[in-house]
């Protein structure tokens, strides 16, 4: 009798694991739907997004939930939320990364040092990128909507932005640990015919890598001084309208 309840549980047992499914297993999951979410590469990137989105609702700062997730020590974007966001504030200064160490960020202490994934933030009209590692080419022509950049204390050598860019901001990084590439070389602002603010002092743009728009209505703050080539000759009507005119002269 008791080899015969032995068999009985042992068949029992096999038609019971063949009627499981592959998703029934506890723990298992298949990857994220490809249409809807994005791998992001830079962990830290990636967690600062999460963090931001546990943050109350009364904060500034704070992103819509869901918009990045962690499954099996990878991290995602969800193309869907990132696409409503309008303001993104990645800020690594060390009050940021106190807030980030109390709340248990394992990268809180670690620079964003790439944005693949920001190309999905298609509705962006304000950036804030300061005190992070980000390094040669920042391109967010693809954020035809920014209106608002501001990333001081990055390593950024080339910019390239969107004709929508109307204020940018970018000192060099003064931090004794900056790689020696740190300045930028090189922004074509001559597709920005609103600008109204140009912030980009003690960089080393020469006369070839800085470009104005032939149209600047709209331009009222420049100041490139301590740059490799400064003082730059402009238009004398631009200079006649500037009210702060650092690091350029009238032609």
């Amino acid at each position: 009798m008791k080899n015969f309840a032995h068999v009985c549980l042992f068949l029992a047992g096999l038609i019971a694991l063949n009627s499981c499914k592959t998703n029934d297993v506890i723990g298992e999951w298949e990857d994220p739907d490809t249409n809807k979410t994005y791998e992001i590469t830079d962990k830290a990137f990636g967690e600062y997004l999460i963090y931001n989105a546990s943050l109350a609702e009364t904060e500034d700062n704070k992103l819509p939930s869901g918009i990045a997730f962690e499954k099996d020590g990878k991290m995602y974007i969800d193309k869907e939320v990132a696409a409503t966001v309008t303001y993104l504030y990645l800020v690594k200064d060390n009050n940021r990364m106190e807030d980030l160490e109390k709340a248990g960020v394992t990268t809180a202490r670690e620079k964003i040092a790439g944005l693949d994934g920001i190309q999905l933030f298609t509705e962006l009209k304000e950036i804030k990128l300061t005190s992070n590692a980000l390094t040669g080419t920042l391109d967010l022509s693809m954020l035809t909507k920014l209106e608002t950049l501001e990333m001081n204390s990055n390593f950024v050598n080339e910019l390239i932005v969107p004709p929508s860019l109307t204020r940018l901001r970018y000192a060099a990084s003064t931090s004794d640990s900056a790689p020696d590439n740190r300045w930028l070389i090189s922004i074509d602002l001559s597709q920005n015919p609103t600008i109204n603010h140009i912030h980009l002092p003690n960089h080393h743009l020469t006369k070839n890598g800085f470009k104005l728009p032939g149209t600047f209505s709209e331009l009222t703050y420049i100041n490139v001084s301590g740059n490799t080539d400064a003082p730059f000759t402009i238009p004398a009507a631009l200079f006649g309208q500037l009210e702060t005119k650092d690091g350029v002269i009238s032609e």
